[in-house]
């Protein structure tokens, strides 16, 4: 194995781990009656929302604005007071929604929008790039 695939593999799978356990649901979506997908709807808008309060400032300033607290219990009421992220904020700060080390950065991607103007950076992890469900299928490379 070259060592550009065990370096995707290994960062990849480091990744991974945050997706893992919503694996087996996904797949069986279909089944689930709507309070189950209520329920999981509900379980990753938290997990989402502390995770940002956790890693971004912006966020977290955000957050606290509207009354948000990490320790309470979800509600999509605090979810919907969340104000959309405007481009001309991505244009300012192109840093601005980062939730991970600059170091860690490995694909940036540019767009101008539909309507052109300034560049819009989005910035990937391997993770993000690589750390989806098929990665599941990958875990021998590791072993």
């Amino acid at each position: 194995m070259s060592a550009l695939t065990k370096y995707i593999c290994s960062n990849a799978y480091r990744n991974y781990h945050a997706i893992e356990k919503y694996s087996d649901k996904l797949q069986n979506i279909s089944n689930m009656s709507l309070l189950e997908v209520d329920n999981y709807i509900d379980t990753s808008l938290d997990e989402l929302l502390q995770y940002v309060y956790e890693n971004n400032a912006y966020y977290r300033e955000k957050l606290n604005s509207i009354g948000y607290s990490p320790e309470e219990e979800f509600s999509r009421e605090i979810f919907e007071k969340i104000e959309t992220l405007s481009k001309d904020t991505l244009r300012e700060d192109k840093d601005i929604v980062l939730c991970v080390p600059k170091k860690d950065i490995v694909h940036i991607h540019t767009s101008t929008g539909t309507l052109g103007g300034e560049n819009i950076y989005v910035m990937y992890t391997m993770g993000d790039l690589y750390g989806s469900i098929w990665f599941r299928r990958s875990e021998d490379y590791l072993r």
